[in-house]
């Protein structure tokens, strides 16, 4: 996918497991600003049933959040619809912050954060 800034990488994936991967040009460095996807995501049986309803809720998880502090470039979450909500996970450094869903510290470049592989 092009844009005026440059390019990133989107990967659609029939695994529900994976559902998508959006990606920048790791060698260009983090640039503090970036692109924003916007997805809407339905889940089905092999009937073709969609599978998440008020009734019967799902848990999905968005992952690979990274951050280098909020001064700086960070991954986030925003707009999620009414019928969804944040589940904070103990122990991340991930919250909700006003209309946003992301880590305010670095998390790519201290310990023990640093130790995986974020570019």
């Amino acid at each position: 996918l092009k844009s005026e800034v440059g390019s990133s990488i989107i990967s659609v994936f029939q695994d529900p497991t994976k559902t998508v991967a959006f990606a920048s040009d790791a060698t260009k460095g983090f640039v503090g600003e970036g692109d924003e996807l916007g997805l809407e995501i339905s889940y089905y049986t092999a009937s073709g049933k969609v599978t998440a309803t008020k009734e019967n809720p799902i848990v999905f998880s968005l992952s690979s959040m990274n951050s280098l502090g909020e001064e700086s470039y960070y991954e986030y979450v925003r707009g999620l619809s009414s019928n969804l909500r944040f589940v904070p996970i103990t122990g991340s450094q991930v919250n909700k912050y006003n209309d946003k869903i992301y880590a305010r510290n670095s998390i790519d470049t201290i310990e023990p954060y640093n130790s995986h592989d974020s570019v």
